[in-house]
């Protein structure tokens, strides 16, 4: 699962040299209201190619990833992100295959991982690139982050997990291209839950780390402790 780390440059490259144009900075829209109650965490990461969320298993529907009784269903935490179908699951990692993505949408997946800590159970990320902000959340707010990943991200078939591993596949809503990616998948996440950032015409890793900083200053100076609805 995840895209293998040796072919992240060429992905990396062929997205960059397809979207030079990228437009600028993004900060918060709306800020979210003052004197919420922080009920659970939001942990947004990149390992500066790729995205994602986790999120405590004790806010999330059984549901979103069932428990099979092996060892990774145990794990206290799930990492949610999006990706290539063929890529993610290591159908094809091809250099044709990243480079058709560059021109034609491939269809998307969205990942779940059973988490422990730190991610180190997530196939595929860089760990020693990570960068992670984290971000009090009202039930609220994780309520809306639900609804909004099983009604309009996930299409409720399962790609089955094979026991012993952490990642389960369920086939999305949307079709994955540089155009719409995982940082758009997690913006969108973070933004359900009630941070609402401005979008970019394309979203990488760079202008997702920018963003999140700028988003956290802003907060800061607003008096903004907690995100939700």
């Amino acid at each position: 699962m995840a895209q293998p780390g040796h072919s992240r440059w060429l992905m990396s490259l062929l997205m960059c040299v397809a979207l030079l144009a990228a437009s600028g900075c993004a900060t918060v829209r709306t800020m979210p209201p003052a004197g919420l109650h922080a009920d659970h965490q939001l942990v947004v990461f990149t390992d500066g190619f790729h995205s994602g969320v986790v999120l405590d298993k004790a806010a999330l529907p059984t549901a979103l990833d069932p428990h099979t009784g092996d060892e990774p269903a145990s794990w206290p935490q799930q990492t949610l992100h999006f990706g290539e179908e063929k890529w993610t699951a290591g159908y094809d990692n091809s250099m044709l295959h990243a480079l058709g993505l560059v021109f034609f949408p491939g269809e998307g997946v969205v990942q779940s991982d059973h988490t422990r800590n730190g991610l180190v159970d997530v196939p595929g990320l860089e760990l020693g690139k990570l960068r992670m902000w984290i971000f009090p959340v009202n039930q609220a707010g994780i309520d809306a982050l639900v609804s909004d990943l099983q009604n309009n991200w996930m299409t409720g078939v399962v790609m089955p997990r094979e026991p012993g591993t952490p990642s389960t596949l369920y086939p999305a809503a949307h079709s994955w291209s540089v155009y719409h990616n995982c940082h758009d998948f997690t913006l969108d996440m973070l933004r359900s839950a009630g941070l609402d950032l401005r979008g970019r015409w394309l979203y990488l890793a760079g202008g997702l780390t920018t963003d999140l900083d700028q988003a956290t200053k802003e907060m800061a100076r607003a008096g903004i402790t907690v995100i939700g609805r």
